[in-house]
């Protein structure tokens, strides 16, 4: 299990925690603000986004060697996530030019998949690895979408002022999304299929 610990809002390290065991620091040098975390459990990796330094890392949850894999063209980048079996790494950045970024897990062939005006706080990000599917939230439009592995096929699952009024965190798993959001204080959920749009 991999978790963040710190003293105040101020986090300078990575831990790895265990019930039963002490914590074991995977990072603590050059590290400024980890983020958004992403574990590759087939190849042992543990790759994060760092929001002070405006970069994205890996890990060696083995050997503990680590690589910077991005630090150009990064605002503020938060969410992340990766689908192992297909070594791709997602990430959001919700700076100036809000966008949602796909490269291979060794860094090449990065692109980016959504843009533009339809994206604004991009803070919560979820593969669905069977569809092959990105899902996003987004703080500032108050909507939750999707796209697949390539950026098109865009779909609207939520547009709601009332229950999405500061999602953050996300996560899919079989037909629902479940997601954190710190206005309403708890996880809240709804079915991945169905578009739920605010009452008229």
């Amino acid at each position: 299990m991999i978790c963040h610990l710190g003293k105040g809002l101020s986090v300078k390290d990575i831990k790895q925690c265990a019930e039963g065991r002490e914590n074991i620091t995977l990072v603590d040098k050059d590290i400024s603000t980890p983020d958004g975390l992403a574990v590759d459990w087939v190849h042992q990796l543990l790759f994060w986004t760092d929001t002070g330094l405006d970069q994205i890392n890996v890990v060696d949850l083995v050997s503990r060697r680590r690589r910077t894999l991005f630090s150009d063209g990064l605002d503020e980048p938060r969410a992340i996530a990766v689908d192992p079996s297909r070594g791709l790494l997602f990430w959001t950045d919700w700076g100036v030019h809000a966008r949602i970024e796909r490269a291979g897990m060794d860094g090449n062939d990065r692109t980016v998949l959504i843009s533009g005006d339809s994206i604004k706080w991009p803070n919560g990000l979820a593969l669905d690895i069977l569809e092959q599917r990105v899902y996003w939230a987004d703080a500032k439009v108050k909507l939750i979408m999707s796209c697949d592995y390539w950026g098109e096929n865009t779909r609207l699952v939520i547009r709601s002022h009332q229950r999405l009024k500061h999602p953050f965190s996300l996560t899919v798993f079989e037909e629902r999304l479940y997601w954190t959001d710190w206005d309403h204080e708890g996880v809240l959920t709804a079915n991945k299929f169905t578009v739920l749009l605010p009452y008229l």
